[in-house]
C-alpha cells in the first residue's frame, strides 16, 4: 500500500521540480534573430545589438555563409565545378569591373568576358570545397548564417555576386579593409602601366 502512495507523489514532485525549473526562462526577456539583415543583428526587446554580443561562440573560421572579394575574383570557374551540390553558377558581369579592365590594359591586352560566381545556398551545405578550390582567394566562409525565408521567399536564398560581396563585407570586415588595401595600392600602379603601354602604341607626330 505504500509503495502505491510513494511512486506517484515521487512523480508529481518530478514533474512540480521540472515546471518550477523551465518557469524561470520563460519570463526572460526573449532573443530573436533578425532575418532579412544576413543575421548581423539580434532583437533584444526593443533594443537592437550587434550579433557577436550575444553569440559569442561563433568561430570566427566558422563555415558560414559565403562571401566574394570581386576585385580578386578571375571568373575561372573552379568554385562551381568544385561544387558537389551544383548550387554555384558562374553569371556574367556586364560591363565588366574596373579592376579586371585595368589589369588587361595593363598587359596590353583587350579584357575578356568575365563571370562571377552566384550561390544558391537552399542547396548548399557549406562543405567549403568552393573555397578551397579557388587560386585568387576571391571567396570566404563569414560567420554569418542566417538564411531563414518563407516558402514564397525562396528566390532570397539566391544570392547574386553583390549580395556576396555584401556577406564579407558585413561577416569579415577586416579581410574585407585587407583586400580593398591591397588594390588601392595595385591600381595606381596598373594605371602608370596601363598609360605607359597607351603611349608606346600612340605614334608620335
Amino acid at each position: 500500500m505504500k509503495g502505491y502512495i510513494i511512486g506517484p507523489v515521487k512523480v508529481a514532485l518530478t514533474y512540480l521540480f521540472g515546471f518550477f525549473f523551465h518557469a524561470g526562462p520563460i519570463k526572460k526577456t526573449p532573443i530573436t534573430i533578425k532575418a532579412g539583415n544576413h543575421g548581423t543583428t539580434v532583437g533584444v526587446g526593443t533594443e537592437t545589438l550587434p550579433l557577436f554580443e550575444h553569440t559569442p561562440h561563433i568561430s570566427p573560421n566558422s563555415r558560414g555563409l559565403i562571401g566574394l572579394a570581386p576585385k580578386n575574383c578571375t571568373g575561372c570557374s573552379k568554385c562551381a565545378l568544385a561544387c558537389p551540390n551544383k548550387c554555384i553558377e558562374m553569371t556574367p558581369v556586364d560591363p565588366p569591373i574596373y579592376t579586371w579592365e585595368l589589369q588587361a590594359r595593363a598587359k596590353g591586352k583587350e579584357p575578356r568576358p568575365l563571370k562571377f560566381p552566384e550561390i544558391y545556398f537552399g542547396r548548399c551545405m557549406f562543405c567549403g570545397l568552393c573555397t578551397e578550390a579557388c587560386p585568387f582567394e576571391a571567396l570566404f566562409h563569414t560567420p554569418l548564417y542566417e538564411t531563414s525565408v518563407t516558402t514564397d521567399e525562396k528566390s532570397g536564398m539566391h544570392y547574386t555576386w553583390q549580395a556576396m560581396e555584401q556577406v564579407l563585407k558585413e561577416g569579415n570586415p577586416e579581410l574585407y579593409q585587407k583586400i580593398e588595401d591591397k588594390w588601392k595600392k595595385l591600381i595606381p600602379e596598373l594605371e602608370a602601366k596601363a598609360a605607359e603601354l597607351e603611349k608606346a602604341k600612340t605614334p608620335e607626330n
